[in-house]
């Protein structure tokens, strides 16, 4: 029997076989428009990867506005396995605390960054709640505008008619300072040891830079005498199916 992991964003559909802290080659497909879809999506990738056998358990992360509950429900009707369904943020954090770039530390503040904002606090190498949604939070008092209405991957898209990968590196720099004010606040939040960025919009070719935030992170604070240290995720888009192999690892 194997144990499937899957990780439904909104660009892509991944989905391995995982087991002994290993992850298998990665099948990834375009997540379909309507959210009814992906459940049959998901069934036939999961076919292709257990080539087969049948499935023990199958774990995985879906964006912060779907509802889990009523998926999770949907997956164990039709398929004769525990399944675990989790905000896809969570577990992309859990995943960077475990095996990736917040392995070394205990309290792992995680920030993804691409349609949307997903975040996660992860202590102990545990999940330490059910959905921090950061990316919710008020950095504009005077019009209730949130952190995600002031920068993602949406936003971009939506100002300026591109792609985020398409655009020129001086607007990135121009958002530098608020991203760096949403991390900021994360980092008073939560008080990480570390603090770990990932999703589409960090890479230091066509996105954020991690220097840079780390930078104009250093000339908010005015507050703390040690930041934590910035560190890029090193698990990439893989980062939520790792989150999901640690959880079915540890099932009882």
């Amino acid at each position: 029997m194997v144990k499937i992991v899957f990780d439904i964003g909104k660009t892509n559909i991944r989905v391995a076989k995982a087991g002994n802290g290993v992850l298998g080659a990665v099948l990834k497909l375009p997540t379909p428009k309507k959210e009814e879809e992906w459940l049959s999506a998901l069934f036939e990738m999961t076919k292709k990867v257990s080539k087969g056998e049948s499935v023990e358990s199958i774990a995985g992360g879906v964006a912060g506005a779907t509802n889990r509950e009523r998926f999770s429900g949907f997956l164990k009707e039709n398929i004769s396995a525990r399944v675990k369904v989790y905000n896809d943020a969570l577990l992309a954090g859990l995943g960077e605390a475990i095996y990736g770039a917040g392995k070394d530390k205990e309290i792992i503040g995680y920030i993804g960054f691409g349609t949307g904002i997903g975040t996660a606090r992860i202590a102990g190498k545990k999940v330490d709640s059910t959905g921090f949604e950061a990316g919710h939070h008020i950095i504009n008092f005077s019009n209730n505008e949130t952190w995600e209405e002031n920068i993602s991957g949406h936003v971009l898209k939506e100002k300026y008619g591109k792609y985020p990968q398409e655009l020129e590196r001086e607007i990135y720099e121009d958002y530098v300072r608020i991203i760096a004010l949403g991390v900021y606040n994360a980092i008073l939040f939560w008080s990480p040891e570390v603090v770990v960025l990932g999703g589409a919009l960090i890479n230091e070719k066509e996105g954020f830079k991690v220097v840079e935030i780390a930078d104009a992170v250093e000339k908010i604070n005015e507050d703390l005498p040690l930041l934590p240290p910035i560190r890029q995720s090193e698990l990439g888009d893989n980062a939520g199916l790792y989150g999901a192999m640690a959880i079915i690892e540890n099932e009882p």
